[in-house]
């Protein structure tokens, strides 16, 4: 796979990531959160790193996919579940949203990587969210060359 570069793009980070590692009860200390969504078609892309953030309802909700850890999580196999967070008030707290938005999802070769980084591959979806649950997606890569 070519590696994948972002250019002409500004990324505003208005918090950490944090991506779901264990099952309900792992959050690591972060607020309890009914917000998930599940990402598919990573199987190319096991042993590498993902983090996704996005926002809905024409931005009056920003919200980060994220995990107990508050790094990018390792991929395992073909898809992953994430659990999501809004960021109010300057803290994380429960996302429960109803309604549409884009999902940047960010693949990286390290767990320490970022947004301001360069990603290994990049995917920008829309979702439906209900109550916080965001469905499945899929993560088809964007050629940014």
């Amino acid at each position: 796979m070519k590696k994948m570069y972002i250019t002409g793009m500004a990324v505003l980070i208005l918090s950490l990531a944090f991506v779901s590692c264990g099952g309900d009860d792992d959050e690591g200390g972060l607020p309890a959160t009914s917000g998930k969504i599940t990402i598919t078609g990573l199987g190319e892309y096991v042993n590498k790193y993902i983090y996704a953030t996005g926002q809905i309802n024409n931005g009056a909700t920003i919200f980060n996919a994220g995990g107990s850890n508050g790094s990018n999580v390792r991929i395992t196999g073909d898809s992953i579940n994430l659990k999501i967070w809004t960021f109010k008030s300057g803290t994380l707290s429960n996302f429960s949203e109803s309604g549409s938005g884009g999902l940047a999802i960010y693949i990286f070769n390290s767990a320490t990587d970022y947004p301001g980084s360069t990603p290994y591959a990049l995917s920008s979806v829309l979702v439906n969210f209900t109550n916080g649950d965001g469905g499945s997606v899929e993560f088809t890569a964007i050629d940014l060359e």
